[in-house]
């Protein structure tokens, strides 16, 4: 099968969203299901079976077969510190359908959830608040963003890695602090040898937050899986060089490439879905990861979010290719994620 890119649609609000299929070559819609109301973030499971999909709307999280998208369980969840019940619940996955997600308090707090189960297990708190988060492909490490407050709060922001392997994430270790926590949007994103995690305008080496790899003119929202290019709001830099690549003129905060490094998927009100050729910004890797990870079965969680002895992977664009228009176009996506056929 084609590889396919998965995308969100959130709605209003008030009525029940979709997600959506796109061919990883054209953005053509080739599949779309309801989902609860205001689903706003997605994630798939350790190995690709499952695609879990959050509903700030409706407080469910629904458990979606990729290739079909059919819904084969639901869970509520609730969420008795939410400072508005229509700030942003975000979503992560780890082993054994533990799910980790934001309660969309003034400083949110993580809840992790047996899926299969129903049942809360776990939670982290610690006072300072948690925008995004991803999980490492051995799921033993979540990293997340500080986030304190939603207008008013605290305006300094860090990233934070914490050890999964039991039911209480512990922090481990975190960034140095900068005043970056506008906007809540930005995502943790890995390269798929997981060396770098990038959050904000900033790379770092996960190994030591610490250590303050490049910073960038940008927030970021999409990375190669190589880790060589990152793409910023309108601007594509070199991110060992930090240089800026292109403009892609048109500001967009919803962007993933796809599996085989050849398109890049952008969307943005007004413009809807744009797919560029890669050939015409920058030179990335193919869907092989460079160094090989040492687990093999899976890799590069944040940037396709899926799993599989060889993941297939979406990736990125050009901006003089062709826009794609959908059902979502009026409304836009709240996400985009890259995905396959059945896994092998």
């Amino acid at each position: 099968m084609n590889p396919l890119v998965y995308a969100l649609n959130a709605g209003d609000g008030n009525t029940a969203g979709s997600l959506l299929e796109l061919d990883a070559s054209t953005g053509t819609v080739v599949g779309e299901v309801a989902t609860g109301r205001y689903p706003t973030g997605m994630t798939f499971g350790r190995y690709g079976a499952a695609l879990y999909v959050i509903h700030t709307g409706s407080r469910t999280i629904a458990r979606h077969r990729p290739q079909t998208l059919v819904v084969e369980d639901q869970k509520p969840i609730t969420t008795p510190g939410t400072y508005n019940p229509s700030n942003p619940l975000h979503l992560a996955a780890g082993r054994d359908e533990l799910l980790y997600f934001t309660d969309g308090a003034r400083a949110p707090m993580v809840t992790v959830l047996d899926f299969a189960q129903g049942q809360v297990v776990g939670s982290y708190n610690d006072g300072e608040g948690v925008g995004g988060l991803a999980i490492r492909r051995e799921v033993n490490d979540l990293y997340v963003w500080r986030q304190y407050g939603w207008g008013a709060g605290n305006v300094n922001s860090y990233v934070t890695h914490l050890d999964i392997r039991g039911t209480t994430p512990v922090a481990r270790e975190s960034s140095l602090a900068s005043w970056r926590r506008d906007p809540f949007d930005t995502p943790i994103l890995f390269d798929a040898a997981e060396r770098w995690v990038f959050n904000k305008q900033q790379m770092f080496d996960t190994r030591d937050l610490s250590l303050v790899v490049n910073q960038f003119r940008e927030n970021l929202y999409a990375v190669s899986l190589d880790g060589s290019v990152a793409f910023g709001s309108t601007r594509v830099f070199n991110t060992q060089t930090a240089r800026e690549i292109t403009n892609l003129v048109v500001e967009s905060s919803v962007q993933v490439l796809s599996t085989d490094q050849k398109r890049l998927f952008r969307w943005a009100p007004g413009s809807g879905l744009v797919v560029h050729d890669m050939a015409s910004i920058a030179s990335v890797a193919g869907p092989d990861s460079v160094p090989v990870p040492a687990d093999g079965p899976c890799w590069g969680r944040s940037l396709c979010s899926c799993r599989g002895r060889r993941p297939p992977r979406r990736s990125s664009m050009t901006s003089t290719m062709r826009t794609a228009r959908s059902p979502w176009h009026r409304l836009g996506p709240t996400r985009l994620r890259t995905g396959s056929g059945p896994m092998v």
